[in-house]
């Protein structure tokens, strides 16, 4: 899941930067969704990173392990309320946005949907898969 992530993170990012540069100031609304994919990506990238980190060390005995899949579990589960939230904020920014024909907030709002629907269901796979192996073991 790690590499996952880490994939989607460093396109989310690239594509994020290549929106911005090719909306310039003619596409206002692509330029909004590109600062979050830019945004978000940089964040998704700098959890992918530490989670590569946690998984290079293999010196952890069974206690270790199970304290960390336990805590991960706990953090999955908040940040899938969180996640629901950012869609709750994407549209809450997109709807007014549509309504008052403001570009920037339609494409904050779209941004924000996508980034926040992803990892709302990354968090749900990754909490799946995780529960499968703990409860295996």
């Amino acid at each position: 899941m790690t590499m996952l992530l880490l994939g989607v993170s460093i396109g989310s990012v690239l594509s994020g930067i290549s929106m911005i540069g090719f909306a310039g100031q003619a596409n206002i609304w692509l330029a909004a969704i590109g600062w979050q994919f830019a945004i978000w990506g940089a964040i998704d990238l700098i959890f992918a990173l530490l989670g590569l980190r946690q998984c290079r060390r293999a010196d952890q005995d069974l206690l270790d392990d199970q304290a960390e899949a336990t805590q991960l579990t706990k953090s999955l589960r908040f940040n899938g309320k969180l996640n629901v939230l950012w869609v709750v904020i994407g549209l809450a920014l997109f709807v007014p946005g549509a309504m008052l024909g403001n570009a920037s907030l339609i494409g904050h709002g779209v941004g924000v949907l996508l980034q926040g629907g992803f990892l709302l269901g990354f968090d749900r796979a990754f909490l799946a898969k995780l529960s499968a192996v703990t409860s295996r073991g």
